[in-house]
């Protein structure tokens, strides 16, 4: 069930827009599109604020701003859109808990607008990206998604890397596939890119995967297909991130999980296989890369992150809960056996110094 705290009205007027036309300085009218900002909430409200304040500040007169409570936080989300966004906002919550999946597929089907963006609770937008965003889908109609440039930032708003700042202005959906799966352009994340409201919906949204990790790929990807794609650097998204955030947070297993979801989605999506079955051969090098960088994703983290976190014997375990995939198991045990070499190595040292010491003198030795 849904609760609706206030119902943006079909006109508003705050100086640039009035029924449903924007007037420019010279006093032309034409008609611009509306777009939903979608905010979902969960629990974590403390950067609500900040989100907010970068959506009142967007150049773009007729935007949607819709919140969604999923964390059945009472009147708080109320209280903090009230306090901290001056125009008009609606408020949707869910009585009960749902999936990350679900609740993102609400929102979209619940957004008025023309064009709909997702913006998670802690994250930011320049103010001039909607605008941006919207220029270059109303400019190419064959384009299904807009992506701006990303940064990442702590928890502070101290920005750590950001995406290419030279993209190309227009791709084809196979093109941008190839160099998102290569990294050239450095995405991290899609989870706040403007797409076509009905677009979503009619492929069926977000797909649900375990813990939520991959379904904003797993949209972008089922938008590129057969499709443009539009970038931009002059707008930016702003993720904030930390060791709490989902991505990060969650054990080995649960990412494992959420790829083998990812890799049934590519075999099983209808919007996918009907991709698949009108165009073989590209579907057939598209799918090796998105598999590919799901792979070498779980890889990285399994010898990064999860090797710091991870007991020894856990860290071992871990590699093998991925499926069968011959590139990751052989880069998996490569490293194993590196490991062993280098825990060997250790040991003989701690056992036998004296060894260690005379080898040492040797190789250095003139």
């Amino acid at each position: 069930m849904v609760a609706v705290h206030a119902v943006l009205p079909a006109e508003q007027s705050n100086g640039w827009f009035m029924g449903g036309k924007s007037i420019y300085r010279d006093g032309s009218r034409v008609m611009m599109p509306l777009v939903t900002v979608g905010i979902p909430v969960y629990k974590r409200l403390n950067f609500l604020p900040l989100s907010l304040a970068s959506v009142e500040a967007q150049d773009y007169p007729h935007i949607e701003c819709l919140i969604s409570d999923n964390g059945l936080n009472g009147t708080q989300v109320e209280d903090i859109a009230t306090r901290h966004y001056a125009k008009l906002f609606r408020v949707r919550k869910n009585c009960v808990t749902v999936g990350q999946s679900e609740h993102y597929n609400q929102i979209a089907k619940d957004a008025s607008g023309k064009y709909f963006l997702l913006l998670n609770d802690d994250d930011e937008i320049s103010p001039s990206l909607v605008s941006e965003l919207v220029s270059l889908l109303e400019r190419y109609p064959a384009a299904a998604v807009a992506i701006p440039k990303e940064e990442t930032m702590d928890l502070s708003g101290r920005t750590m890397r950001g995406s290419a700042d030279i993209v190309p202005e227009l791709m084809s959906g196979e093109e941008f596939v190839r160099a998102w799966c290569r990294g050239i352009y450095r995405y991290e994340t899609f989870t706040t890119i403007l797409t076509r409201r009905e677009a979503v919906v009619a492929c069926g949204g977000y797909p649900s995967f375990p813990t939520g990790n991959g379904i904003d790929d797993a949209l972008l990807a089922k938008l590129c297909l057969g499709n443009q794609v539009a970038l931009t650097a002059k707008c930016v998204f702003r993720k904030r991130t930390d060791e709490g955030s989902l991505g990060f947070s969650c054990d080995y297993r649960a990412l494992t999980k959420a790829a083998r979801g990812f890799l049934s989605f590519l075999r099983v999506d209808p919007t996918i296989q009907r991709y698949a079955i009108a165009y073989p051969t590209r579907w057939q090098e598209v799918n090796d890369l998105l598999v590919k960088m799901i792979w070498k994703t779980c890889f990285e983290r399994w010898n990064g992150m999860y090797r710091a976190r991870l007991s020894v014997i856990g860290w071992v375990r871990a590699a093998f809960t991925m499926p069968y995939i011959p590139d990751y198991y052989a880069a998996v045990g490569g490293t194993l056996v590196d490991a062993f070499k280098a825990a060997v190595f250790d040991a003989g040292k701690k056992l036998f110094p004296w060894a260690h010491r005379f080898c040492s003198r040797n190789r250095n030795a003139p």
